[in-house]
């Protein structure tokens, strides 16, 4: 407990003393917070960090705060939940990278198509293009997707989900077979909308599980 109440005091103190200095706090966590210092220079971010976490520091003895990233843009979900593009320096040079934490897009329980689709909606959103072009540009991408999936243009590995198994978890009896030309079918075991399968490449002996969301066929 005192442990937690020190953490949040430490936090508390370090957001008065940003909105002292004219900074506006848009997050703080357990152990960091985030601070938007309005400029568009990594070099003038870098150094209103650095003059922050002087003033921060100066007020503990046995504790101290450093700058973790610069991040050039942000889209905050939630608590826990954010992406970000990060500048990173490069052999000397800033170069864009795309920080996730906690958002669905990195959870293993949804496809690779969802993962994608994701992916691309993000990248619009910390393009720093004009926010209706980049509306725009998603809502096309999404009317295509949905297009291509109705007509059943991606093939079946863009939707399994691939997760671990969990025993006392239902599963469902999946059997697979070689047909001539190299097609299998497969034959569901017990009803149900999803299932523990494996999946197997013919031939080579390897065998995969995951899971899978099985329709009546």
């Amino acid at each position: 407990m005192l442990t937690t109440y020190k953490g949040r005091e430490v936090l508390t103190n370090a957001k008065d003393l940003a909105e002292g200095m004219d900074l506006r706090v848009i997050y703080g966590d357990t152990d960091s917070v985030m601070i938007n210092t309005n400029v568009d220079s990594y070099t003038e971010a870098l150094k209103i960090g650095n003059d922050f976490k002087k003033t921060v520091n100066e007020r503990y003895r046995l504790l101290e705060i450093d700058i973790d990233n610069v991040y050039q843009r942000l889209l905050l979900h939630a608590k826990k939940k954010y992406a970000a593009l990060q500048l990173v320096e490069v052999d000397g040079v800033l170069e864009p990278k795309v920080d996730v934490k906690g958002l669905d897009m990195r959870r293993r329980e949804y496809c690779a198509l969802s993962k994608d689709a994701s992916q691309y909606c993000l990248n619009q959103i910390l393009s720093g293009e004009a926010p209706e072009i980049a509306v725009e540009k998603i809502h096309d991408y999404l009317r295509e997707l949905g297009t291509k999936v109705r007509s059943g243009e991606f093939p079946v590995q863009k939707f399994i989900i691939y997760t671990v198994f969990i025993p006392g978890m239902p599963v469902l009896t999946v059997e697979t077979r070689e047909e001539p030309g190299g097609l299998s079918e497969c034959k569901v075991g017990a009803s149900g909308s999803s299932c523990f399968a494996y999946e197997e490449t013919w031939g080579t002996g390897s065998r995969e599980r995951c899971h899978c969301i099985c329709h009546h066929w």
